[in-house]
């Protein structure tokens, strides 16, 4: 016998919440945005959306998995940054966008000299 619950018009299976949350938070993980990742679990936009309201324990763990996002996607920034110093600038504006929000220092490069202009 199978366990079925009623989800608005179609029935699903009572065990899919808990795969979906995993195929969620990986997606989100991954970089995607909510969007995309409600499409990779399989679920609306509005399922979404009513989850959260429904499960408590749901929107603390969708921020963490989008934290560990935007940490991976620094620490590539800051290691491309190695190689590539406008890696490391785009790194500092986005670690530390209230120190350089609206910066309009332009970079410009002559021969081996660097110089700023503003």
């Amino acid at each position: 016998m199978r366990n079925w619950r009623n989800c608005g018009n179609r029935a699903v299976r009572a065990n899919t919440r808990p795969r979906t949350v995993e195929r969620l938070l990986s997606a989100l993980e991954a970089g995607l945005t909510l969007k995309q990742a409600c499409v990779a679990a399989g679920i609306g936009e509005t399922t979404l959306h009513e989850r959260r309201k429904e499960y408590s324990d749901l929107e603390p763990r969708l921020e963490a998995a989008r934290e560990r996002a935007r940490e991976a996607a620094l620490r590539a920034i800051r290691a491309a940054g190695e190689k590539d110093w406008p890696a490391h600038e785009a790194w500092l504006r986005l670690s530390f966008q209230n120190d350089y929000r609206g910066c309009k220092t332009r970079v410009v490069q002559e021969g081996a000299l660097t110089k700023r202009e503003k």
